[in-house]
């Protein structure tokens, strides 16, 4: 009976587990799966001990992680002419190399978005307590023109606070002490020098410094020199760069190209081109393009729009697209010469966003001794409604020169303090006119209203403004004077600032003395017990 009672029960137990196969099949899989884990994690914590665990590894890649993907290439209007960085083994510096250069920025870039997102309220700071925070670690980097602040930081995808936001960027460093660490600013226009408290992760900042072998060079910080800014690098010997040849575009090959970059249709506009006092007129829809035979452009119309932002928003905008018109009209004239951002800010009067470009060759600016920059750009709602360029082509001359040492620059100047040295090749112009309102009987304005002062003087009073000699007219200019043949030019050295702006002399913020803008062309002999031929 108890038998019978048995065979029954367990028939009714096989017969429930064949009903439900697939539910217990999956109930035993979860257990089995547990039970693994519960081992795998027995395991593990007789492995891993808190002191195994990498934690400084994981927190550096968690913080790259957290400012990975920026978009560096649209910074590239705006890279830094100086760069350097301290760690615990010396230091490593490099200057006037774009690829170097760039390089450099795109391996800080997730410290220098740290810093500038964290920084405080900036209070003005003395010179010497710059030069003792830069003997320490730190990085740095030096612009050349006026960037805003918080364009470079946009760029970064990251913001400042408004204290530091209009600062124009000259100089910038990064220094780590005892405190923590403290973001320092010289302001290019007023050459303030500005300190501001912040936090970077220590691992980022460490990571940085160690992609950096020390080099052969030294800091002005190091060197005890008031005579020149502390963050001005030394390197041993000349260093080497191509003598340049400039000369005017006037149309021709490349024209059809520029046409189409400032969005005319560029069929119709040579089809229906015209010439008037030495100067050809190109008209497409809304837009008009006028280009005079020394190279001068100027654009009207509104054939190039933004897209509706507002703010730092519309105006870092305002400078990508500048950027891009400048680039694809160098490539269109074939100059040979990379876009560099030199200005960028609101017109107190028009409300217009201006936005003002220049040349580099090799990471060297080029300063032009007429106009004072290659574009310049108005935008207004959203649309480019004006620009002005000087169109300049420049090729190497095959010849080389080595440019005196910035030790050697430094020691001839004995009574500035704090002077800003910067390396450039100056084109003359020869042949380009300044007078715009002879040019153009519409045009209202000065054009060619050089954007760093030069041109407050009235032509001809102060020698940079200087009509070249030659048949004109009121009517206009006639083509007899302009002058068709490069000028070779090589970098010098020019001091840009002379301490505080009470100390710049009477004819211009930027001045050459004649003991730094000499240049032994055979400098690489005579450094090394050879006469000067």
């Amino acid at each position: 009976m108890i038998r019978r009672g048995l065979q029954k029960a367990v028939r009714r137990v096989c017969s429930a587990l064949r009903a439900h196969r697939a539910g217990v099949q999956r109930i035993v899989l979860v257990l089995l799966a547990a039970g693994v884990l519960v081992q795998v994690s027995a395991l593990w914590s007789c492995v891993l001990t808190r002191d195994s665990i990498p934690w400084n590894w994981l927190r550096t890649q968690l913080s790259s992680s957290a400012y990975s993907g920026r978009d560096t290439d649209n910074s590239a209007c705006a890279m830094p002419v100086r760069f350097a960085a301290r760690g615990k083994h010396g230091l490593y510096g490099i200057q006037y190399n774009t690829e170097g250069l760039k390089t450099a920025y795109e391996q800080t870039a997730d410290v220098w978005a740290q810093a500038y997102e964290n920084a405080e309220e900036p209070v003005v700071a003395a010179s010497a307590q710059y030069r003792t925070a830069l003997r320490g670690q730190m990085l740095m980097m030096e612009y050349n023109g006026s960037i805003p602040l918080h364009i470079a930081a946009g760029w970064l995808g990251s913001e400042v606070n408004d204290g530091l936001a209009d600062c124009a960027l000259g100089a910038v460093a990064l220094c780590r002490g005892e405190d923590g660490y403290t973001l320092w600013l010289r302001d290019s226009e007023s050459g303030a020098l500005l300190c501001a408290n912040t936090a970077v992760d220590d691992s980022l900042f460490d990571a940085a410094l160690g992609r950096f072998e020390p080099n052969d060079c030294a800091l002005a910080a190091d060197q005890e020199d008031a005579a020149v800014s502390p963050d001005l690098l030394y390197f041993p010997g000349g260093e080497t760069f191509d003598v340049m040849s400039f000369q005017a575009y006037s149309g021709g090959d490349g024209m059809e190209e520029l046409l189409t970059v400032f969005g005319l249709d560029a069929q119709v506009a040579l089809e229906h081109a015209y010439g008037t006092d030495g100067v050809m007129v190109y008209v497409s829809g809304g837009s008009t393009v006028r280009m005079a035979e020394d190279g001068s452009m100027r654009y009207d119309g509104t054939s190039v729009r933004l897209p509706v932002t507002r703010g730092h928003d519309r105006l870092m905008q305002c400078v990508q697209t500048g950027y891009e018109l400048t680039g694809a009209a160098l490539e269109a004239i074939d100059c040979g010469a990379s876009p560099a951002l030199i200005k960028a800010y609101t017109d107190p009067d028009s409300g217009r966003y201006i936005v003002v470009y220049g040349m580099q060759i090799g990471g060297v600016p080029v300063d032009n001794a007429i106009t004072g920059y290659f574009a310049r750009y108005e935008f207004e709602g959203d649309a480019m409604v004006h620009a002005n360029l000087a169109l300049r082509t420049c090729q190497s001359t095959g010849e080389t020169v080595a440019v005196m040492p910035e030790k050697q620059v430094a020691a001839s100047l004995s009574s500035p303090q704090d002077a800003v040295l910067s390396l450039r090749y100056i084109d003359k112009a020869v042949g380009t006119n300044s007078s715009w309102e002879q040019l153009y009987d519409d045009s209202t304005d000065d054009l060619w209203n050089a954007e760093d002062g030069w041109q407050d003087t009235p032509a001809g009073e102060d020698g940079w403004n200087d009509v070249p000699a030659g048949g004109q007219t009121g009517d206009g200019l006639e083509t007899s004077w302009y002058d068709t043949t490069g000028t070779p030019v090589s970098p010098q050295w020019y001091v840009l600032r002379y301490g505080d702006a009470e100390n710049l002399p009477d004819f211009g913020p930027t001045i050459s003395p004649e003991e730094i803008v000499v240049i032994q062309a055979d400098f690489d002999r005579m450094i090394q017990g050879g006469g000067a031929a």
